[in-house]
């Protein structure tokens, strides 16, 4: 079995030699040292032990549990051996008198007011293995004000090394996985404008009876029997149901989209058929005939919630659409009518997103609500199927 060490160690003396030594637990030793330097080599009588992390005036090392001495080496300099049986344990009764701690919701700021050093290590114990596993150390000098990030489940372990004072800090518990699927924050959109991924959507688009701003259309021909008509068709109203898909960049900020949508239409028309005799004036004549478009949009998800696992996002969008149609028939015309018109509209609306994410890929429906101005106007919806890929 191994022990860890945190060594701690102060500006060069003449005398290179363990100043001061203080017990975490019954594993856990810290060190002051005279070494300036970072350390690479923790020494003792029963072998080297692992440096575990390092940096000038801190190392975290590993060293048998059965040494009895242990020494710091570090470019070829080294301490003097020092017998472990001197550490004083650490009493956590309370916080050092020269720090002020202040527990957030991500970790925990430490105030020193001096004029001593002092150690935060932050741990997390694995019952399964019976010990602490450490994550990071931290000295906050005289007058520092640092900000130390706590995971779920771990402590802050608070020392003053020079008369072996400490305290604890624990930071609340890792939630359930339901809790951490479904926990989040709830928040303004205010970005950063970031590339998050791309996202193939498909699914329907639907709209109530939409009135129609469309000039009149005249059509001659002559029915079964040979005799020759002229039918105006006026158009008052329009309402489809098509199928459609588009990719669309998240950029976490706004979401810019590109979309094709196909299929038909029907409507509600007024037709005059004439003879060249008399014309007689038809209400109401039920249209149809089949479309096709593009549309482009900008969508900020203003709104949005974000857990581990899921996204739910509601925000303003921008639509604008062009659309090319064909009239195929007429009810109560007795000639063939055909017309291709095209239509440009812009619809703006509101978009609601709820998302599941998996590694690398989110998957989600969205639905849109418009109203549309221009040469058609009314309501207009969407419901779509989303899966957006994160690179």
């Amino acid at each position: 079995m191994t022990v860890c060490a945190l060594a701690l160690w102060a500006l060069a003396q003449e005398e290179p030699r363990v100043v001061r030594a203080a017990r975490l637990d019954e594993s856990t030793v810290l060190f002051e040292s005279p070494l300036p330097v970072t350390v690479h080599v923790v020494d003792t009588e029963r072998g080297r032990g692992e440096v575990l992390w390092s940096a000038p005036g801190l190392a975290l090392a590993r060293v048998p549990r059965d040494a009895a001495r242990a020494r710091v080496i570090s470019g070829g300099r080294s301490s003097e051996f020092w017998p472990l049986a001197e550490a004083r344990p650490v009493t956590y009764g309370q916080t050092p008198s020269n720090a002020s701690l202040t527990a957030e919701a991500d970790g925990i700021v430490v105030q020193n007011a001096g004029p001593s050093a002092i150690v935060v290590v932050v741990r997390v114990q694995e019952p399964e293995r019976r010990r602490w596993r450490f994550l990071a150390a931290v000295v906050v000098v005289p007058a520092e004000r640092r900000a130390i990030p706590l995971p779920p489940g771990s402590e802050a372990v608070l020392v003053r090394p020079e008369d072996a004072t400490g305290g604890l800090h624990q930071a609340p518990p890792e939630p359930p996985a339901a809790a951490r699927r479904f926990g989040g924050a709830l928040a303004i959109n205010d970005g950063p404008l970031a590339w998050r991924g791309l996202e193939l959507r498909a699914g329907g688009f639907f709209t109530r009876p939409l009135i129609a701003d469309l000039p009149a259309s005249t059509h001659s021909g002559l029915d079964g029997f040979g005799r020759a008509f002229t039918v105006r068709v006026e158009v008052d109203e329009k309402q489809f149901e098509v199928f459609g898909f588009g990719l669309s960049a998240d950029l976490g900020l706004v979401r810019v989209s590109a979309g094709f949508f196909a299929g038909e239409w029907e409507g509600r028309g007024d037709l005059t058929v004439d003879d060249g005799i008399a014309a007689t004036a038809i209400e109401g004549a039920r249209l149809e005939g089949e479309l096709l478009g593009v549309g482009l949009s900008a969508h900020w998800p203003g709104l949005a919630f974000r857990g581990d696992d899921v996204a739910i996002s509601l925000g303003p969008e921008a639509t604008a659409l062009w659309i090319r149609e064909e009239l195929d028939g007429a009810e109560g015309s007795p000639i063939g009518v055909e017309k291709t018109a095209q239509e440009i509209l812009f619809a703006p609306g509101v978009r609601a997103s709820f998302r599941v994410g998996f590694v690398g890929v989110e998957v989600g429906i969205e639905g849109a609500v418009r109203y549309a101005w221009g040469d058609l106007e009314g309501m207009m919806g969407e419901v779509a199927l989303a899966v957006l890929v994160r690179f």
